[in-house]
């Protein structure tokens, strides 16, 4: 069984916070500065966050930076 990517959780809180799916917009790609083929990477784990990825995935979910320096539960 493959664990959730700290990215993958972060997308699940918003999700139930929202209580709506989320589905990254092109504004969403535009704001954060990440390309779509490489903001799904990330959320595979297939790729590593960068820090000022971090920072604005971080702005864009509403929580500190340094959730997305830790492991996932």
């Amino acid at each position: 069984m493959k664990t959730e990517t700290v990215l993958q959780q972060k997308i699940k809180e918003f999700e139930a916070k929202s209580f709506n799916p989320f589905k990254p917009s092109r504004t969403f790609f535009t704001n954060v500065k990440i390309g779509q083929k490489r903001f799904w990477k990330l959320v595979r784990g297939e790729e590593s966050l960068k820090l000022t990825e971090m920072e604005a995935l971080a702005t864009y979910f509403g929580v500190p930076v340094n959730d997305f320096t830790t492991t996932p539960n």
